[in-house]
Formats: structure tokens, sequence, C-alpha cells
């Protein structure tokens, strides 16, 4: 029993080292049912379930579940906690074409010619508030338009 309780505590410990955000059971599917509770009990069943489904090698090989990686995957991520700490204010500066935040996500997704960017976001505003999330309806305006070229899409 004592070894148990030795081997559960190395494992939290070392494992907090490199988690991140995600307490001790780290990146993976857990991470994802179980969110950033850091409870122990909530740390054991989020350990489980990355161990049960195999979920931390996939992850950080795909940088999903939220495993880091390079590339496309942090960008997006990048993108995505940006529009959802600023959806208030970029909701706002659509409907009037302009706006601080509004051109920084033109930035953040990589588009050339941010003016015409915020223009096509005033255009197409409806489309994009009746999206499921508004970062998918500014992706897909973008493409569909295709006036302005992003290359972080």
């Amino acid at each position: 029993m004592k070894k148990l309780i030795l081997v559960l505590a190395f494992l939290f410990l070392s494992g907090s080292v490199y988690a991140g955000g995600y307490g001790a059971a780290g990146c993976g599917l857990g991470s994802l049912v179980f969110g950033e509770k850091n409870g122990i009990g909530n740390q054991i069943l989020a350990m489980t379930t990355n161990s049960t489904f195999g979920s931390q090698l996939f992850g950080i090989s795909t940088g999903t579940l939220n495993c880091d990686a390079e590339g496309l995957f942090v960008e997006n991520r990048t993108q995505e906690a940006y529009v959802k700490a600023n959806l208030d204010v970029l909701t706002k500066e659509m409907a009037q074409g302009q706006g601080e935040h509004l051109s920084t996500l033109g930035h953040i997704l990589g588009c050339s010619e941010v003016d015409q960017f915020n223009s096509l976001m005033h255009r197409n505003y409806e489309t994009i508030h009746n999206a499921p999330t508004m970062l998918e309806g500014v992706k897909q305006t973008v493409v569909t338009d295709g006036s302005i070229t992003c290359t972080l899409l």
C-alpha cells in the first residue's frame, strides 16, 4: 500500500512539472472532460481517462486535446482564445466595420489587407453572427468571398 501511495505521489508531482494549466494529469481527453479542476479526485479521473484511451500520445502528436504542438494547431488556439476573450467588442466592431480589436483579428488570421478584412466582416455581419462560432463564421466568410488573402485560416 505504501508503494502505491509513493508511486501515485511521484506521478502527480512529476506530472505537474510539465502539465501547464491542466493539472497533474496533463493534456489529453481527461483535460477536456474534467477541465482545470485541480482536486485530487478530478485529477485521478483525468489521469485514468488519459491512460484508458491513450489520448495523450494522440494529443501531443496532433496538437489537440489541450496538448501543445508547433504550427497550425497553436495558431488556431491563439485565434480561438482571442475571439473568446474579445467576443463582445468584436461583435460591436464588426457591426461598425472598424476597430482595433477587429483589425487585430485580421492580423491574427494573417490577412494582408486589414481594411478590406474589416469591410468584409461588416458586409457579412449577419452571416458571421449566425454561424456556430464567430471564428468559424469569419473564416468561412473569408474563404467564400475570396477577395482577400489570409494565410492563417
